[in-house]
């Protein structure tokens, strides 16, 4: 892989990618750089005061709005991680020259992980499952490759790390970025279309993510020996996910999705829940709750895509059947939607 595609990838292209609306102060280079700036050091921040349990996290957010800024802003949203993930540093007391390093890891995943989706679809994301869900679900395991093995690398070499715990504590960090990945960039891509649910189905909307969090919750932040946990009722939550998906699409089915994988997070890091109640420690927990993360995720997605591929179908039919026969709308109709 040379270098000129990848960098020539990165330019400012919002056709599949669009940048929800913003101020017109936000709208320029330096505004999208500030901005991408802010956004990932308080997202950073949050992450590391909630979710941080072990080093490293079970999920780590920053890394989906990294792939985010680099398909939004381009080079401009690179420069703001790179400036935002040294002034993490900097407020954690992080002043070594290995994090330099670290942070053009974080970088290059960033750009990898565009150009991969970039490369790969070459339509609007999360519209057709066929086309686009695999190239999706590829980059994102992929690009999470590169920091993992840059910081734990960097670890090994300096013997913080040995024998066996270098590749539990690789898997880990991998899985960790590959969920925040999974997890914040549908979620931030679907933003956009957000605004017409809000507008049109924002109480049903609010009413339903209420209900998901309180199941959610109950269930999942529940004492590790409470009696539900022997029916394995963490899966109750995926009919809550199923309902978001069909009901509201994908900016539903992502929210809903994130909303339970944050419960699930925090009711591991808190030493309750399903994933302690089953696991013989802390990381059989952590490593559980990421395949159910990863699980939740690829379902809420695949359905969401497949009831809007529908309801596009469903639009196209009618608007057809005004100017074609019958049986040419028919025939359109029955094309298969993955």
């Amino acid at each position: 892989m040379s270098a000129k595609p990848v960098l020539s990838s990165l330019k400012n292209d919002n056709t599949a990618y669009p940048s929800p609306s913003l101020p017109l102060i936000w709208q320029s280079r330096w505004g999208s750089l500030c901005l991408t700036v802010i956004i990932y050091f308080i997202v950073a921040s949050v992450s590391l005061k909630i979710l941080y349990q072990s080093d490293p996290t079970p999920i780590w957010p920053p890394a989906g709005f990294a792939l985010v800024a680099a398909l939004w802003w381009g080079f401009w949203g690179l420069g703001g991680i790179v400036l935002g993930e040294f002034i993490f540093n900097i407020s954690q007391g992080n002043f070594a020259p290995i994090e330099l390093l670290l942070t053009v890891a974080v970088v290059l995943q960033a750009m990898v992980g565009a150009y991969l989706l970039k490369r790969g679809v070459q339509e609007p994301l999360f519209t057709r499952p066929r086309d686009t869900l695999g190239p999706f679900l590829l980059s994102t395991f992929i690009s999470s490759l590169i920091n993992p093995t840059f910081s734990v690398g960097a670890k090994a070499l300096q013997h913080t790390l040995t024998g066996n715990a270098v590749f539990a504590e690789w898997i880990t960090f991998w899985l960790g970025d590959s969920m925040g990945i999974l997890l914040v960039t549908p979620l931030l891509l679907t933003l956009p279309q957000m605004g017409s649910i809000l507008r049109d189905l924002r109480y049903e909307l609010l009413l339903s993510l209420g209900l998901t969090g309180l199941v959610s919750g109950w269930i999942l932040t529940a004492p590790s020996n409470a009696t539900l946990h022997q029916f394995h009722s963490e899966y109750l939550t995926f009919s809550l996910t199923v309902w978001s998906a069909l009901r509201f699409g994908l900016p539903g089915a992502t929210a809903a999705s994130f909303l339970i994988s944050m419960l699930a997070i925090l009711g591991v890091r808190a030493g309750v829940g399903p994933f302690v109640a089953f696991s013989q420690n802390f990381n059989n927990a952590v490593l559980s709750v990421q395949v159910f993360m990863t699980i939740l995720m690829v379902t809420a997605l695949v359905l969401a895509m497949s009831e809007t591929q529908l309801r596009t179908t469903e639009r196209q039919r009618t608007n057809l059947a005004r100017y074609f026969s019958p049986q040419l709308v028919d025939e359109l109709a029955n094309q298969p939607i993955l």
